[in-house]
């Protein structure tokens, strides 16, 4: 709900699952998944926040949830098989980047305030 929100998103292979919602205004989704049995699930609530994913491989997930605020970004690339990112936003401009390629690696990240900065690789 809500005015000038947008939304890309695309997906190849098999059963990958993409759940989000948006409230608010000028909110981007970008999603592009690729491989076997990826899943995301989120939403964005407030204005102009982003979210943007990239997920190949089998077997892994996103959840993400930018609660209230605005300008807040979440990035989020997952490579190989059954790696998890959890990232909770809220508070305005907050920006958080989870990048895994690997087997089975947890990623979780929580920011609440203004103009937080995390980063979470792992190969």
């Amino acid at each position: 709900t809500g005015t000038g929100n947008k939304t890309t998103v695309k997906q190849a292979d098999s059963y990958n699952e993409l759940y989000f919602d948006q409230n608010g205004s000028d909110n981007i989704l970008i999603s592009d998944q690729r491989g076997t049995t990826n899943l995301i699930q989120g939403s964005s609530n407030g204005t102009g926040n982003s979210a943007e994913f990239d997920q190949s491989g089998t077997g892994n997930q996103a959840y993400t949830a930018q609660l209230y605020g605005s300008d807040n970004m979440i990035t989020v690339k997952q490579a190989d098989t059954m790696n998890v990112a959890y990232v909770t936003q809220g508070g305005m401009g907050n920006i958080a980047n989870v990048d895994q390629s690997g087997v089975t690696q947890t990623a979780n990240i929580q920011q609440f305030g203004s103009a937080n900065q995390a980063t979470v690789l792992q190969q």
